[in-house]
């Protein structure tokens, strides 16, 4: 009994654990051959809103809530009784990080509330600069176009700002839970250069065309990845996995990953969840 409890209480911290943000994406691939071709690719933005939101901490734990398991064993309950006690404060734990988390993020947006008045009129259509993307309307989207969600990040002090993409392609097949599945899905995130002071200023003043600049920037890289990722370029075959380090808003953030490929601005890392990763050159190194 003891040993039952002990395994079910770690299938509820497990399940605590889930990441709760729309900014996630753990890897899939079913395609055919694992890439479509280059002839039939086709992307579409879910929809044409530009998601600017502020980087926050994600630190999700909660103090510990002080709960009375009542007649654990013994009692009348007996082990059912302690299980929907269980559940009910996993449930407690989970709401509470949760308001955590929306809290943290509340706050991480009003900080950069400035930006906001900059983005409000803008399509993310509108911002791509390159007419032969493979871009169609969503209402247009077949079965394997590639669906496309960037959301745009900036920290308080808008030095670094980057962009996480969720990229999938649907499956006309349901999960045993009934959801449906997909036959890929993948997270692509790209990172921008360092502002200058002259620029965080600018921006700090509603500069809306410097703004229009950063982000059509990260928006059109995102793209041009997205279209070699999924029509097979980036291969990780015979080579060895690197620790980088991605100098990252004054800290460094590690990525164990290879190099699939350079240009004279950037890199573009694979890491072991399969993420693509996309970092200037000069914010890139070993040790």
């Amino acid at each position: 009994m003891k040993k039952f409890l002990f395994c079910f209480s770690l299938f509820l911290t497990g399940c605590g654990t889930t990441p709760y943000s729309d900014d996630y994406a753990e890897h899939t691939n079913t395609l055919t051959n694992g890439f479509i071709p280059e002839t039939e690719l086709t992307l579409a933005f879910i929809d044409e809103n530009v998601d600017l939101r502020g980087v926050y901490n994600q630190n999700d734990t909660v103090d510990s809530t002080q709960m009375l398991y009542v007649d654990a064993v013994g009692g009348s309950a007996g082990a059912a009784g302690l299980i929907g006690q269980l559940i009910a404060h996993s449930f407690i734990i989970d709401s509470q990080r949760d308001e955590k988390l929306q809290a943290q993020q509340m706050e991480a947006n009003q900080a950069i509330s400035v930006l906001y008045g900059m983005t409000a009129n803008l399509t993310l259509s509108g911002l791509v600069q390159d007419p032969n993307a493979n871009l169609i309307p969503f209402e247009l989207a077949k079965d394997e176009t590639v669906r496309i969600k960037p959301i745009f990040f900036s920290d308080r002090e808008f030095n670094r700002p980057y962009l996480t993409a969720i990229i999938w392609v649907p499956s006309n097949e349901t999960g045993h839970n009934g959801k449906p599945l997909v036959k890929y899905r993948n997270l692509i995130q790209v990172h921008g250069d360092i502002l200058t002071d002259d620029k965080i200023e600018r921006l700090k003043n509603s500069d809306q065309a410097l703004m229009v600049e950063i982000l059509s920037a990260l928006l059109n890289k995102t793209i041009a990845v997205v279209e070699k990722e999924m029509t097979g370029h980036y291969s990780v075959e015979d080579k060895n996995p690197q620790t980088y380090f991605i100098e990252s808003n004054s800290r460094k953030k590690v990525v164990r990953g290879v190099i699939v490929e350079e240009t004279c601005q950037d890199r573009v890392i694979k890491d072991l969840r399969s993420w693509v990763i996309v970092v200037p050159s000069q914010s890139l190194c070993t040790s």
